[in-house]
């Protein structure tokens, strides 16, 4: 029996989607981040290293580190 090879191109239109949400989560932590003065729970470079884990760090940002109107003027 022969194994078929992996198609990438059959995939493709699921990785897509999932590569630009994952990416637009990071880019929206990012900005986040960067506009707050301070963060829940941990310190702000802990944050922006915890958003690098693929797409979970930045949800895990906006779940647990994410405090509401701390803005920079």
């Amino acid at each position: 029996m022969e194994l078929e090879q992996l198609n990438i191109m059959q995939y493709l239109p699921y990785l897509i989607p999932f590569g630009l949400l994952s990416v637009g989560l990071l880019v929206f932590a990012w900005i986040d981040i960067a506009r707050k003065k301070r963060t829940k729970n941990l310190n702000i470079i802990i944050w922006v290293l915890i958003t690098l884990i693929n797409t979970i760090g930045p949800l895990i940002y906006l779940v647990f580190g994410r405090a509401e109107n701390i803005y920079e003027d």
